[in-house]
């Protein structure tokens, strides 16, 4: 979030001030605290080499999220000055200096920061190659090389276990996560970490096989989906039944957190006589994840994939300047007329019966 706030400062002499405004206003009081001896030395060096990580994480966020908006299909244009001081910040406090690993909680996130300046930045990049390797489900695989090549022991084991961990946690259950989560085993047969990552695999192998079984009849993916334009046209194929509309994603981890309700759900809906109907606005890339999921989560009712025009019809419904919050749920009565925008969740089930009840 503090990355966030370096969004519109466009000169390097902005984005140092106001790094070091914020870094001084949390030491300050320390200092304070050093110079009355209600603090040791030792402590204070202890939160100084921690902010030192956290401020420099930010800048280096800030600058790459400058780069990667506006300069990463030419990176030769990117400002002399800030590569510069992106330079500076990687030499003054070393990714691999292992008491950055020790001092700071947000180590990971400055090196994912080193990571991204060595691999973009600093050199000419073939966009199209890395999203083949993203299209054949390879990304991680390629990350994970990427850190091999750049960081050294034992920040590379402690990065590796992060890594793992903060994307297993995003539960995209992507196969790929498995074979690199057994080599760290392999590479590491002794390491604490292991026990908080298999934990978040199981899911991701669960998931693989659960892909594998038939597919459940009640499960409907509504023939030429490709081609609905609007909401109007996708909620006509259901014209004479009510219906509940979630609009979803793959990646949407609040999305997957509200399907552990769906049997309550779907009584409810029985119970009024309502058809579910899933649209999902994934990319065409995420095809296949995206049938497995629906699969995995056992969502039985009709399922939709949006274009490009139904995805922006429903950001127009939405309103919200052209973004969407999602899980988004929809009532649409026998006429396909919308009825209730923004009804409740499953996980509120009693707050959407009393919708239900009141439509």
């Amino acid at each position: 979030m503090d990355a966030r706030k370096l969004n519109k400062d466009t000169t390097v002499l902005l984005l140092k001030t106001k790094i070091a405004t914020l870094k001084e206003a949390e030491l300050s009081p320390l200092k304070k605290l050093l110079t009355s001896n209600e603090i040791t030395p030792a402590f204070y060096k202890l939160v100084e080499a921690d902010r030192n990580c956290y401020y420099s994480a930010i800048l280096s966020s800030a600058l790459i999220s400058k780069f990667s908006r506006s300069y990463i299909e030419h990176p030769a244009d990117y400002p002399a000055d800030m590569n510069q001081l992106l330079n500076s910040i990687f030499t003054d406090y070393p990714v691999n200096n292992k008491k950055q690993l020790d001092n700071s909680s947000f180590w990971y996130e400055y090196a994912e920061s080193y990571l991204n300046f060595k691999e973009y930045v600093n050199k000419d990049i073939n966009l199209q190659e890395l999203r083949d390797v993203a299209k054949k489900g390879f990304l991680n695989t390629h990350n994970i090389a990427e850190a091999q090549k750049r960081l050294t022991e034992p920040n590379l084991e402690y990065y590796k276990a992060a890594y793992i961990h903060f994307t297993a946690i995003q539960k995209r259950y992507e196969k790929e996560l498995i074979a690199i989560f057994n080599q760290f085993k392999k590479d590491y047969p002794k390491s604490p970490f292991t026990k908080y990552l298999e934990p978040q695999i199981t899911p991701i192998v669960e998931f693989h096989k659960k892909a594998e079984l038939p597919a459940n009849p009640e499960i409907k993916v509504v023939d030429n989906y490709q081609k609905f334009n609007s909401l109007n046209e996708a909620v006509a194929q259901f014209k004479g039944k009510k219906l509940f509309v979630d609009v979803w994603a793959t990646w949407c981890g609040p999305c997957k957190e509200e399907f552990q309700y769906k049997d309550k759900l779907q009584a409810l809906l029985k119970k009024n006589n309502i058809q579910v109907v899933y649209i999902s606005i994934d990319k065409d890339d995420q095809e296949k994840q995206w049938k497995d999921m629906i699969s995995f989560y056992n969502l039985e009712g009709y399922h939709i994939r949006t274009n490009e025009k139904l995805d922006a019809d429903l950001r127009r419904i939405y309103n919200l300047n052209g973004a969407i919050a999602i899980p988004w749920y929809i009532l649409v009565d026998e006429k396909g007329n919308i009825v209730k925008e923004h009804a409740s969740r499953p996980s509120e089930i009693d707050k959407l019966e009393e919708e239900i009840t009141n439509k």
